[in-house]
């Protein structure tokens, strides 16, 4: 179940990536499309650091959980 979270996570970053990268690429129209512009690049940019803290926090449960398998397996 963690594995899947991990790869959805990651699955999900690399289009959000691709999303903000689009966004970012816009040209320079008019005063409200580039502040919008900057505006959506932000939100992606806070989206893409919650998924990267989450990504970070579910490997950190996987490797606990495995360690405790593990000292428990040498009891």
């Amino acid at each position: 179940m963690l594995a899947s979270m991990q790869e959805a996570a990651a699955g999900a970053q690399t289009e959000m990536r691709g999303m903000r990268d689009a966004a970012q690429d816009l040209p320079r129209i008019t005063k409200e499309l580039n502040k919008a512009k900057r505006a959506v690049v932000q939100q992606l940019d806070a989206l893409l650091a919650e998924i990267d803290s989450t990504t970070f926090t579910v490997s950190n449960i996987m490797e606990a959980i495995e360690k405790m398998i593990s000292d428990a397996a040498k009891l």
